[in-house]
């Protein structure tokens, strides 16, 4: 029993395509133990880079069997530097008692999630739980709840021709429901604010994906498109969507959800960085308000409605109308705006 390197990883690395060193650590032995030496190599990792230009270590990445790290030493740096990568991730494993392990290349999400891009409209929703407070030393976390929520209703749009799988960082693998939790529960041990993303496509007509972590590692963002379908769809999407969160809707787990069309798919697979709240978030068809909105709003909103637990309801117009390219679209979000007015 040994820990080996895959027959070509050294090749790839040494090629200088690229500047960054994707790797997936295999072991039948404690995951967990194989995580903690991958972060004990990180300072020595980092120590390979100038610097003016510092290396930037994302993972270790936990999922069943394995863990997959990335390592972007940013376009200076030379070959010979990421082949030393392998050897001192061996090292570390070695001295952490790690007999059995596979260094090698994961797979990676290439060419053909390009035309999930090009899928618009799409209907999204997202389920978002409480940030800590700040000063407080305790980092964001997706809610349990949350995240099952989000498995349940990718895991219910998968049908026989489409893969189901899980994207990190540009890396992906092939999960099942099960495995998919079995991810998401290792996702804590991962580090804060990092996220998983679940697709199930078949890559030509249809995609659904959950970004789980999204918004500061607090929310799940719900997406789906297929390749030129029309409003009507794209509405009933959207109530679908609508019923995920008024299931959720007692939990205290969640602060705010909200559901809408949007024209862009640019983010199906990642977070979207231009929105690290819910407050970024332009009007919405449907949404579960927060109690901040509440407070801001002095009570509930014209047209506003209780759901069962406590939570108030907000919906404004029909989903078609949400649908970019609908005759309504700026009036309807126009009506949005004086009915609950951003906080921005």
């Amino acid at each position: 029993m040994t820990i080996t390197v895959r027959e070509g990883l050294m090749d790839s690395l040494r090629s200088g395509t690229d500047a960054t060193a994707r790797l997936q650590v295999i072991s039948g032995q404690d995951i967990g133990v194989v995580a903690r030496a991958l972060r004990a190599a990180e300072p020595e990792i980092e120590s390979l880079a100038p610097a003016d230009a510092p290396a930037i270590v994302m993972g270790p990445y936990l999922i069943p069997g394995s863990c997959l790290l990335l390592v972007d030493f940013e376009a200076a740096t030379l070959p010979d530097v990421l082949v030393q990568v392998p050897g001192i991730l061996a090292r570390h494993l070695g001295e952490a008692g790690i007999t059995e392990a596979v260094i090698g290349p994961p797979h990676r999400i290439g060419a053909r999630y390009e035309p999930l891009q090009a899928f618009t409209p799409v209907a999204r929703a997202w389920l978002v739980g409480p940030q800590p407070e700040g000063g407080t030393g305790v980092f964001p976390s997706l809610e349990p709840a949350l995240a099952e929520a989000g498995t349940r209703w990718i895991s219910g749009l998968t049908r026989p021709g489409m893969e189901f799988r899980a994207v990190i960082v540009g890396m992906d693998s092939p999960v099942t429901a099960d495995t998919l939790r079995q991810i998401l529960d290792m996702l804590p041990r991962s580090g804060p604010q990092h996220t998983v993303t679940a697709v199930a496509t078949d890559f030509s007509t249809r995609a659904a994906s959950v970004v789980f972590g999204d918004f500061l590692s607090t929310a799940v963002t719900l997406t789906a498109a297929r390749a030129s379908w029309p409003a009507t769809e794209v509405a009933a999407q959207m109530r679908a969507q609508r019923e995920v969160i008024r299931a959720c809707a007692s939990l205290p787990e969640l602060e705010w959800a909200g559901v809408t069309a949007e024209a862009s798919n640019d983010y199906m697979l990642i977070h979207d960085p231009w929105r690290p709240g819910y407050q970024m978030i332009s009007p919405v068809w449907y949404q579960v308000l927060s109690q901040e909105q509440l407070r801001q709003a002095g009570g509930p909103p014209r047209g506003a409605a209780p759901l069962p637990g406590g939570r108030i309801e907000l919906t404004i117009g029909e989903p078609e109308q949400w649908v970019p390219g609908h005759s309504g679209h700026d009036a309807v979000q126009e009506q949005a705006r004086r009915i609950l007015p951003p906080p921005y």
